[in-house]
């Protein structure tokens, strides 16, 4: 069985391990995403080049440029990839006058050129534990609140949304923390930061640490020289379990690395793996089913021929 369930359920089901936040930990809040149609890329690119201040730019220090200097970059380049910082006057002045919800920044990325169109990460809300549908489906109702709070922030304040409209909104809640399971082997903070390598190394990440806080808060760590890190074989298999593979978000990891490979296309990598893995151990039809006795080298070998990345990177 692969365990995609994003929260180790599979795992949990079958008498596995599995861990959440610490008693003193709340889970990362939740993102309702939406986009808006009809923005005018010109104006806004212009207000980014002409406002670095507002802006998050060049925290990564392998970029080697300077946050005007990273501004001017996002205006040549003729798309609005941004985010606008609850650091800046324009946002963090709106979060204090209580016209839209505490959060780190609204994160900006372009869907499409032809409707002018850009996908905004901005909602956020918390729950003191791991929810259930129920709770889930009630909290919907707080987030669809905050879209509209930011379209209406977007239309007034920002240059280049005031002829914007909504034009979609996510069919559910983006979940960024649950439950994780507990593995052969366990990525830490210290493998991310450091692009640690591993000779079974069957995936690999490359995002920076990313741990959202309540409000404003947000821990945001780059992996050391702009480089990646291994995902080791053993991370996806559960510790005491012979035919469970887990993939995605709940794979073994400490909070901090979960911050990383939490992210789609790592999700995604890690999926490939575990399809992989699953793959030629009913080809193998081993006696007992432990996917612990798969060759690591055939399974890194097969994904190679596949297309997936494990080499040739920093």
């Amino acid at each position: 069985m692969v365990d995609a369930t994003g929260s180790g359920r599979v795992t949990e089901l079958a008498g596995g391990q599995v861990e959440g936040p610490g008693s003193q930990e709340t889970p990362q809040p939740m993102s309702l995403l939406f986009r808006m149609a009809g923005v005018s890329f010109e104006e806004f690119l212009r207000f980014v080049k002409e406002n670095p201040a507002e802006f998050l730019l060049a925290e990564n220090p392998v970029y080697g440029v300077t946050p005007p200097e990273a501004a001017q970059r996002v205006h040549d380049g003729g798309l609005p990839y941004a985010a606008l910082s609850a650091g800046g006057a324009l946002l963090g002045g709106a979060i204090a006058g209580g016209r839209v919800q505490p959060c780190t920044a609204f994160f900006i990325t372009p869907t499409s050129r032809q409707r002018r169109e850009v996908c905004i990460n901005a909602t956020r809300i918390s729950s003191a534990g791991l929810l259930d549908a129920r709770e889930t489906s009630c909290l919907l109702l707080d987030l669809a609140e905050q879209v509209h709070q930011s379209v209406a922030f977007l239309r007034a304040s920002v240059p280049g949304f005031s002829r914007a409209c909504l034009s979609s909104v996510a069919h559910r809640i983006g979940v960024r923390e649950t439950k994780r399971i507990v593995g052969d082997e366990s990525l830490t903070e210290g493998h991310v930061l450091n692009a640690v390598k591993s000779s079974e190394g069957v995936a690999k990440g490359a995002h920076h640490v990313d741990v959202h806080g309540s409000g404003t808060k947000q821990i945001r760590k780059p992996v050391h020289g702009g480089g990646t890190y291994d995902i080791p074989f053993g991370s996806l298999i559960p510790k005491g379990l012979r035919n469970v593979i887990a993939a995605g978000r709940c794979i073994s990891s400490d909070r901090s690395a979960n911050g990383s490979l939490r992210l789609m296309g790592t999700c995604m990598a890690t999926g490939q793996a575990a399809g992989t893995m699953a793959s030629l151990l009913a080809e193998s039809r081993a006696r007992n089913g432990d996917v612990r006795d798969l060759s690591v080298t055939r399974v890194r070998e097969v994904l190679r021929q596949d297309g997936a990345i494990l080499d040739g990177t920093q």
